[in-house]
C-alpha cells in the first residue's frame, strides 16, 4: 500500500471519526432526530405503575409493551417530547386512558394506576338483609348490624367465617327505641351504641368476646355512680351525651353530662373498673379524643382548648369565637390520625385551625362529610353534588399538589349518596352516585377515568383494603363486590 493511499484512508477514517462521535455521543444522551418537525431534540421518559398485572401498555393505539407478574412497573425511555395518547389494558377489567405530555430530560410519572373489574365480572353476593345501618370492627373482623326490626336489635357478623355468630335483642320494653351511633373501641374487643327514643337516651356497651352479645347500661351505672352524683351536684337532672371512645384505652371512655343551664362537664370512665374520673373540663360543648390530648369547644368562650388527660392541664389553642354570626352552630371534629392539624366542620362548612395566628380559616362550604385519607395527606369532601379533595401536606409524585390546594373531582347530575377511599393507595375515591356505584381518579391530568362497578344504588360504603372487598348497603341488603 502505497503512501498516499494510506494517507487516504487516514483521512477518511479520521472524518468518519469526526462525523459519528458527536452522533454517538448525542445518541446516548438522548438526542433524537424528530421526523415530524425535521429538528434534534432531546427525548424523555415514560414511568408506570399499573396494578394489577399484567397489562399491556398502548402508546398511540401500538402495543409497546407487556408488564409481567414480576416486573410490574414500565418504563418507555428515548421518547420525543410530546403529547402521547396512553392506554393500559387487562383483560376482564376496564381500561385507564390518559393524554400526557412528554418533556426533554425529564421521565412523566403515572404512579398507582389502578384497573377495576369490568362491569357484570363480579357478581354482588349478598352478605345481609332487613338491615337499616351497619357498622364495620376497625380489625375489619367483623360487623355488627343495625336489623330493621320492630324491636331494637343488633347482629354480629364475622367478616372471616362469612355468618352471623351473635345476636343481641333488647326487652319488648324498649320496642320505641331506635339504635344509633355504633362506636367500635381501638382494638376491636367492644362496641357500644346509643338506644333511642323520643324520651329517652340510654348508651350500652357490648362485649362480643362473651359467648353472647353481653351487654352494659352505660348510662345507667353512671347515674347510679356516688361519685357520679358528688361530681354534678351543681347539675340539674344531669344527661349524660356525647360519649366517645379513647384512643388509648379499650376499657376507657369520655362523656359529656350537662343539664338545661348549659353546663357541660367532661368526664372518663372505666367499663371495667367501673370508675369515673373528677371533671376534667367544665364548658365542653363538642371534643374529639385523640392519642395524647382532648380537644374541645369551650361552651362559654366558643373557641378550641387542648386538654391532656393525664396532668388535667388545658391550653388554648384557638383565639376567637370560631362559630362567628351563627351561635353555636353544629360542630365536628374531623378526626385525624395526627394532632398536627386540627379541622372542624361546622353547619356545613370546613375549617383548618392555623396554629400560627390561632384562628380558624374556611376550606370549603356546602360539605357534607369530611374523612381523612389513610396516608394523612388529603381530605375528601363530599357536598349534595360533588365531590372535592383538599391536601393537607405537599405531594411529592407526579401530578404534584401544594398543601392547600382544594380540587373537585367530579360533579354529579343528582345526588350523591356517600363516598369512601379507595384506601388501598389513597389515588380513588369510590363513590355511590344516584342509582350506580362508581371509582374516580385523583389524577386530574387529561381527564379523570371514572368507572362504574355496579348498577345498584347505595345509601353507605366501606372498602376493606387487605381483601380488596367493597361493601354497600342497598335497599335494606348488604352486598360484597371483590375489586380485585
Amino acid at each position: 500500500m502505497t503512501k498516499s493511499v494510506r494517507t487516504l484512508l487516514f483521512a477518511l477514517f479520521v472524518t468518519l471519526f469526526l462525523l459519528i462521535t458527536p452522533l454517538v455521543i448525542g445518541y446516548s444522551q438522548g438526542y433524537r432526530l424528530d421526523w415530524q418537525d425535521k429538528t434534534i431534540v432531546q427525548t424523555g421518559g415514560l414511568f408506570l405503575e399499573p396494578r394489577p398485572a399484567p397489562v399491556e401498555v398502548y402508546l398511540n393505539e401500538k402495543l409497546v409493551k407487556k408488564s409481567s407478574f414480576v416486573f410490574q412497573n414500565v418504563f418507555l425511555g428515548n421518547l420525543i417530547p410530546k403529547n402521547y395518547r396512553l392506554r393500559i389494558e387487562k383483560e376482564n377489567y376496564s381500561a385507564w386512558e390518559k393524554n400526557l405530555d412528554i418533556f426533554p430530560k425529564l421521565v412523566t410519572e403515572a404512579k398507582n394506576i389502578t384497573l377495576f373489574p369490568e362491569l357484570g365480572r363480579e357478581a354482588e353476593n349478598v352478605i345481609g338483609s332487613k338491615l337499616r345501618d351497619f357498622s364495620a370492627s376497625p380489625s375489619g373482623k367483623y360487623f355488627a348490624f343495625i336489623n330493621n326490626d320492630s324491636t331494637p336489635r343488633i347482629t354480629l357478623y364475622s367478616i372471616s367465617a362469612q355468618k352471623v355468630t351473635l345476636t343481641f335483642d333488647a326487652p319488648a320494653t324498649f320496642s320505641d327505641y331506635k339504635i344509633e351511633n355504633i362506636q367500635w373501641n381501638k382494638d376491636s374487643t367492644r362496641f357500644m351504641f346509643l338506644l333511642k327514643s323520643d324520651a329517652s337516651r340510654k348508651w350500652v356497651s357490648v362485649d362480643p368476646k362473651a359467648g353472647a352479645l353481653s351487654s352494659i347500661d352505660i348510662s345507667s351505672d353512671i347515674s347510679s355512680s356516688a361519685d357520679f352524683r358528688k361530681y354534678t351536684k351543681e347539675l340539674y337532672k344531669p344527661v349524660i351525651s356525647k360519649v366517645k371512645w379513647s384512643l388509648v384505652d379499650s376499657d376507657k371512655l369520655f362523656f359529656v353530662a350537662h343539664d338545661r343551664d348549659k353546663k357541660y362537664l367532661l368526664f372518663s370512665y372505666n367499663i371495667a373498673s367501673k370508675k369515673i374520673s373528677p371533671p376534667l373540663a367544665y364548658d365542653v360543648l363538642e371534643y374529639s379524643p385523640e392519642k395524647n390530648a382532648v380537644f374541645y369547644v369551650s361552651s362559654m368562650l366558643e373557641n378550641i382548648n387542648r386538654l391532656d388527660p393525664n396532668t388535667k392541664k388545658i391550653y388554648q389553642v384557638s383565639f376567637s369565637n370560631i362559630f362567628g354570626k351563627e351561635k353555636s352552630a353544629p360542630t365536628t371534629f374531623v378526626s385525624h390520625a395526627q394532632e398536627q392539624y386540627l379541622i372542624l366542620k361546622i353547619a356545613d362548612a370546613l375549617y383548618r385551625l392555623d396554629k400560627k395566628a390561632g384562628l380558624m380559616q374556611k376550606i370549603s362550604d356546602g360539605v357534607e362529610s369530611a374523612v381523612v385519607a389513610a396516608d394523612g395527606k388529603k381530605i375528601l369532601l363530599t357536598g349534595e353534588k360533588t365531590l372535592s379533595v383538599y391536601w393537607l401536606e405537599d405531594t411529592q409524585i407526579q401530578p404534584f399538589r401544594d398543601a392547600g390546594d382544594l380540587e373537585i373531582i367530579y360533579t354529579s347530575a343528582g345526588a350523591i349518596n356517600d363516598a369512601v377511599w379507595f384506601s388501598k393507595n389513597n389515588a380513588y375515591v369510590l363513590f355511590a352516585d344516584q342509582d350506580t356505584i362508581k371509582v374516580v381518579e385523583l389524577d386530574g391530568r387529561d381527564k379523570r377515568n371514572i368507572h362504574m362497578l355496579t348498577e345498584k344504588p347505595a345509601s353507605k360504603l366501606f372498602y376493606e383494603k387487605d381483601k380488596e372487598i367493597l361493601y354497600f348497603l342497598s335497599d335494606e341488603t348488604l352486598y360484597s363486590l371483590s375489586l380485585k
